[in-house]
C-alpha cells in the first residue's frame, strides 16, 4: 500500500480539505499505517477525502479504518468522502452499508465539489 496526503482548496476558503490517496492492497499488513495516515490527514481538516481509486483489494480491517475515519471526522464536526470507482470496492462499500455512512464518489473532482 502506498499513501499520499495533500491539502487542496475548497470552494469556501474557510474550509480545510485534506485528500489522502491510497493505492495497492489495503489489508491487515497495512492497517496501522492506514489508520495513522488517516489520523494525520484529519488533524486540521474540516473535510477528509480518502481516494481509493487505485486500490485493488481491501479487507475488513481497511473497512474498519474507514469507519474510524468517519467517526473521527463526525466528532470533530467535519465530514468524510470516499472516492471509489472500482466496481469491487464500490460493491464492498454498498454490501456493508458504508455507502450510507459517508459520501462515496466516483472521482476526486466530484468529492471536492461536494465538499465545497
Amino acid at each position: 500500500m502506498r499513501l499520499h496526503s495533500y491539502s487542496c482548496a475548497a470552494a469556501d476558503p474557510s474550509e480545510s480539505v485534506r485528500v489522502l490517496s491510497v493505492s495497492g492492497e489495503v489489508d491487515f499488513s497495512v492497517e496501522q499505517r492506514f489508520l495513522e495516515a488517516v489520523e494525520t490527514a484529519a488533524l486540521e481538516a474540516e473535510t477528509l477525502v480518502i481516494d481509493l481509486n487505485d486500490v485493488q483489494y481491501m479487507d475488513s480491517l481497511g473497512l474498519r479504518v474507514l469507519v474510524r475515519a468517519h467517526r473521527l471526522m463526525h466528532r470533530r464536526g467535519g465530514s468524510l468522502a470516499v472516492v471509489a470507482n472500482a466496481p469491487l470496492i464500490r460493491r464492498i462499500l454498498r454490501l456493508t452499508g458504508l455507502d450510507g455512512l459517508f459520501s462515496v464518489c466516483e472521482n476526486l473532482e466530484h468529492a471536492l465539489a461536494r465538499s465545497g
